[in-house]
């Protein structure tokens, strides 16, 4: 029975999860540069007219930093030879405090980095900030291309790769799809495992028109696989656009996040068709269990509309101890208490399960492999 005092113990420990997962968003939303690009091909005389105008841009993006759209773009002077042509964006998420503190940061070092380059862009987190003596207002522009990686891996790639492609491509969509005027930003949470979800977010200046936008982003999600392949996080940038994905979560929720469940596409190999009637006799479903566990091919046997709404080393542990309670030997079947147990903690270890009651000694059965090493023992949880 739980007492008045559990429940404020609960309450209390939720109270500080949530204050801690706050602080982690705030810390990571702290305006941190990125990378910047000064083009020396082009330069200015410093206390000229072009520098005059600069200053005036720059002060007009901070200024504007209270924007809805967390957008921007100006431009200060009449002739040709000296107009100056500015823009920013803020990430979609942050608030406008966050974002005029970017900006007065990466004006003042802009001006710093580049003091008399008359074309720069400087990316910092949680915003980017770009001037030319030429327009680029509503133009795609996929130079300079800067990419970002997480230096840490993950065991799966392949899934992993392909919960980035799907969740990505579902966020783009949504980007592209707003109205001309709004935020071209989207954010998705997918989970990857019972102990890791994937955060990913794409976003486009609001001026690009959605085509542009979308080839923008779709470009960048197709790259991912040659740059950043079983890298946990990685950040790609261009003047025009921006995707990044993590495992932990590195953006502002306007309310509690929703993980929606990806269906992911099959793996690199030919599918078999799921069928219990073989050409050398009838196979039963405990059969067909057994066979794909001896083959290693064990999630092959789940339902495709699952797709990735599941834990993959949670559905392995579920068949072993089921196959463990269909064992030929009954000595060897556990009791339902350490089933239970089975079932609830992974500090109890699993037997290989061997042959199951019943089991009919098909030719093919005859000639199967050992299971081997295919499924590793899922990694313990505190």
């Amino acid at each position: 029975m739980t007492t008045p005092s559990g429940h404020m113990n609960m309450a209390v420990l939720i109270v500080i999860i949530w204050m801690l997962i706050r602080l982690s968003l705030s810390n990571e939303a702290i305006t941190e540069y990125r990378y910047h690009v000064c083009s020396n091909t082009t330069t200015f005389t410093p206390n000229s007219t072009y520098q005059s105008n600069l200053n005036q841009v720059l002060s007009s993006l901070i200024s504007n930093s209270t924007r809805d759209t967390r957008f921007y773009n100006t431009s200060v002077g009449q002739d040709p030879g000296t107009v100056v042509y500015g823009s920013f964006l803020c990430r979609g998420d942050v608030t406008i405090d966050m974002c005029q503190e970017c900006l007065t940061t990466t004006a003042k070092d802009l001006v710093e980095n580049c003091p008399i380059e008359k074309v720069a862009v400087i990316w910092y987190n949680p915003c980017m900030v770009r001037y030319s003596n030429k327009s680029f207002f509503g133009r795609m522009e996929s130079k300079p291309a800067i990419t970002l990686v997480n230096t840490q891996e993950i065991a799966e790639k392949f899934w992993f790769s392909q919960l980035i492609k799907v969740s990505m491509n579902d966020s783009v969509t949504r980007a592209v799809n707003t109205p001309p005027v709004a935020k071209k930003y989207a954010t998705k949470e997918a989970y990857f495992s019972a102990s890791e979800t994937l955060y990913s977010l794409v976003q486009c200046t609001p001026d690009l028109n959605s085509s542009d936008c979308d080839e923008c982003l779709r470009g960048m999600v197709s790259s991912i696989p040659s740059c950043c392949y079983g890298q946990v996080g990685a950040y790609v940038l261009n003047p025009s656009c921006n995707i990044r994905y993590e495992t932990y979560p590195f953006y502002e929720f306007t309310a509690a996040p929703t993980h929606t469940p990806v269906l992911l596409p099959p793996p690199p190999i030919g599918s078999k068709v799921r069928c219990f009637l073989q050409s050398d006799g009838a196979m039963d479903i405990l059969s067909y269990v057994w066979k794909h566990w001896r083959d290693g091919t064990v999630l092959e046997i789940l339902d495709p509309s699952l797709g990735n709404s599941y834990s993959r080393n949670e559905v392995i542990r579920c068949i072993q101890i089921g196959l463990l309670c269909v064992e030929e030997d009954p000595a060897d079947r556990p009791t339902i208490v350490t089933v239970v147990l089975m079932l609830s903690s992974y500090s109890v270890s699993l037997a290989l399960p061997q042959k199951p009651a019943f089991y009919p000694q098909t030719r093919t059965d005859r000639d199967m492999p050992s299971i081997g090493g295919k499924y590793d023992k899922p990694t313990s949880k505190s």
